[in-house]
């Protein structure tokens, strides 16, 4: 009996620490990612996150440098990267937080994060279809949703398929899903090669 109890109160430690440990990655538009607050400076990521944690790295859209961005973990599946409003250090305001390693734990509500398929999308959309850049260019994947219930304010994704997918589907859907063009979510082709979350990115605070 008493071995029974403490196994039953073993697991329910286990259970709250689990509970907890979730917690560090949850994300909500304005208000979190993971442990990183819409008041956190770039020198407060090296007080949470240790110094060795936290570098500064380049962001190039099409190729070209755009600005200084700030990355945590990088090279683990925890890794994320801030985009702050100023140009230059010091760095003091986060605007934006984006995941897209494979294995990211950070997650927004309903559980969905990186490498979830698009069908969670559509639920979360009330179960209807949206559309989204079509694939194989810098800006491919990015998602477009009707912000009328402000469900997806201050809150993007972004979509991909498999490597090997591609080479299996025929050059007629390739034209329907490929390049500078808008895709709607229900296409057939989507039935069979599903589409998949590969990156989050969180708004902490609001562009003036």
């Amino acid at each position: 009996m008493k071995k029974n109890f403490a196994n039953l109160c073993f697991l329910l430690l286990l259970s709250f620490q689990l509970v907890a440990q979730n917690k560090d990655f949850l994300c909500v538009p304005y208000k979190q990612f993971g442990k990183v607050l819409p008041t956190h400076t770039e020198a407060d990521l090296i007080r949470i996150f240790g110094k060795t944690n936290v570098v500064r790295d380049s962001f190039f859209v099409e190729g070209d440098f755009a600005h200084l961005i700030t990355t945590v973990f990088k090279g683990k599946a925890e890794q994320f990267s801030i985009f702050w409003k100023e140009e230059n250090p010091p760095f003091k305001k986060p605007m934006s937080v984006s995941c897209d390693a494979k294995k990211s734990p950070f997650y927004v509500f309903q559980g969905i994060k990186v490498g979830s398929p698009i069908t969670e999308l559509v639920k979360l959309n009330d179960g209807k279809a949206f559309e989204f850049s079509g694939f194989g260019w810098d800006f491919g994947g990015n998602c477009c949703f009707n912000l009328v219930n402000n469900k997806f304010d201050g809150l993007s994704f972004r979509l991909n398929m498999l490597d090997n997918n591609y080479q299996k589907i025929s050059e007629t859907d390739q034209n329907k899903i490929l390049g500078d063009q808008m895709v709607k979510s229900d296409l057939p082709i989507f039935k069979k090669f599903t589409p998949f979350i590969s990156e989050i990115t969180i708004s902490l605070n609001q562009y003036e």
